[in-house]
């Protein structure tokens, strides 16, 4: 697998978890441990996504840390090429945290 596959996958996973949460809130089942807290958990992980799309979009020093596992990977890619791809697919992050967003303010409602 080589770096653009594992970040694209990586990203879409986050989007992926954020539809299934949305999905469970807007047909109202139950989550295990109880429904009360669960919208701010939804709006703790919509901040903390929206802060890794910052983090990629400008480029932050932090942004290299999460790159090295991407070396892993893919040998061919230097850190620097793997925090443009994740620049460049940042817009995953901001689509899920939206989506949890969402799935926070419905929860508020809905439970």
């Amino acid at each position: 697998m080589n770096a653009k596959k594992h970040i694209i996958i990586t990203l879409s996973g986050f989007v992926a978890i954020s539809v299934f949460a949305l999905i469970v809130v807007l047909l109202g089942l139950d989550w295990k441990g109880g429904n009360e807290g669960v919208w701010w958990a939804f709006f703790t992980a919509s901040v903390m996504e929206f802060a890794m799309f910052v983090v990629y979009r400008k480029r932050l020093p932090m942004a290299k840390w999460g790159m090295k596992s991407v070396l892993a990977f893919d040998r061919n890619t230097t850190i620097e090429g793997a925090v443009d791809l994740c620049q460049k697919y940042s817009f995953l992050l901001l689509i899920s945290s939206i989506i949890l967003l969402v799935a926070g303010i419905s929860a508020m409602f809905i439970y």
